[in-house]
C-alpha cells in the first residue's frame, strides 16, 4: 500500500499506548501525533492524548511502524519503551477539568532515527487543521466525523494499523455543550478510544475523503447504570472487571481542538529552554 492519500495518512497518525500502572494493571489507549509551528524556533511534534490515559502510568510502550525510504514497512513495528514516571512526563492542560495531555516527542524520534532499524514512519497532523473558535461558527450543525484509534485494544495485528470509525456530531460544534468546551458525537466509543483524534471531512467524487479538519479529542462517554442512572465517565482504558452493569449510549464527549493548542503552548512555555538546547545539540 502506497501512502498517497489523506485517508491512508491517517493510519499513521496515531500511536497505540500500552501502559502499566503502579498496581501492575495493564491498559491500552490511543494517542496521536500533532505538529505545531513556533515562531523563531520551527516545528515541534507532540504526542497528544488524555490526562486520564497517562495518569499514574509508571511505564509504557509506544508502537511505531518502521520506515523504509519514504514509505512504511506495513506490519513491521517497533516499541519505544518508556520507563518509570512515564505518565508524569506529559504536560496537562492548565485547567484541571480539561482532559488533554501533550508531550514533545521530536527528541525521541530523533534518537530512533539514529538507528536505521528504528526509524519511524509517522504522518502527524498539524494544528493548522484545527478550526479556530471563529471558524467553528461557519460549520453546520450536523457534520460527518471519523476517528482513529484502538477501541477495546483492537487493531489489525497483521498490518499493525488502527481502527477507523465514523459517526456524526450529536450537538453543534459551534456551541459549548452545557457550557463546557466540548461537543457530543453520535458514534460507538469503546474502551481504548480515549485519546482518539476526531475529524470532520467531505467525500470526494471517487469516494475518498478530503478537507480533513481536526475538531478535537475523545475523552468521555455517556453510560447508563443498571439502576437507570445516566452519567458521564472517562472512557476506560483497562480491561478490569466492572461490578455494575453499564450500557454505553454511543454518545462520546469530545474536547474541542483549540484546547489542544492551548495545552501545547502552555507546555512550550514550561519546556522551551530544554527544547531549544536539544535542537541545537541535535543539529551539530
Amino acid at each position: 500500500m502506497i501512502i498517497d492519500t489523506a485517508a491512508k495518512q491517517l493510519l499513521f497518525s496515531t500511536i497505540r499506548i500500552e501502559g502499566v500502572s503502579k498496581d501492575g494493571s495493564v491498559s491500552c489507549g490511543t494517542a496521536f501525533m500533532l505538529t505545531h509551528e513556533f515562531p523563531g524556533y520551527g516545528t515541534e511534534t507532540f504526542v497528544v492524548t488524555n490526562k486520564h490515559v497517562v495518569q499514574g502510568l509508571e511505564a509504557a510502550q509506544l508502537y511505531f511502524t518502521r520506515k523504509r525510504g519514504n514509505q512504511p514497512v506495513i506490519g513491521n513495528t517497533f516499541a519505544y519503551r518508556c520507563g518509570a514516571g512515564f505518565g508524569s512526563a506529559f504536560h496537562g492542560h492548565p485547567h484541571s477539568d480539561i482532559d488533554i495531555a501533550v508531550f514533545p516527542v521530536s527528541f525521541l524520534l530523533g534518537m530512533a532515527q539514529k538507528n536505521a532499524d528504528r526509524e519511524a514512519f509517522i504522518m502527524p497532523c498539524s494544528t493548522q487543521t484545527i478550526p479556530t473558535p471563529e471558524a467553528l461558527q461557519e460549520l453546520d450543525a450536523i457534520l460527518p466525523l471519523l476517528f482513529v484509534g484502538y477501541p477495546d485494544g483492537l487493531y489489525d495485528d497483521k498490518h499493525m494499523t488502527p481502527i477507523v470509525r465514523t459517526g456524526t456530531t450529536a450537538t453543534p460544534v459551534t456551541l459549548d455543550y452545557c457550557g463546557t468546551p466540548v461537543f457530543l458525537m453520535d458514534a460507538s466509543v469503546f474502551p481504548g478510544s480515549s485519546g482518539s483524534p476526531v475529524f470532520t471531512f467531505r467525500h470526494t467524487i471517487d469516494g475518498g475523503i478530503a478537507d480533513l479538519r481536526l475538531l478535537g479529542i475523545i475523552s468521555s462517554v455517556f453510560v447508563q447504570s443498571d439502576t437507570g442512572e445516566l452519567c458521564i465517565q472517562p472512557v476506560p482504558t483497562s480491561d478490569t472487571v466492572q461490578v455494575k452493569i453499564k450500557q454505553l449510549l454511543d454518545l462520546g464527549i469530545v474536547f474541542k481542538g483549540h484546547l489542544i493548542i492551548e495545552a501545547i503552548v502552555d507546555c512550550w512555555k514550561h519546556q522551551e529552554a530544554a527544547l531549544r538546547a536539544y535542537r541545537l545539540h541535535s543539529n551539530r
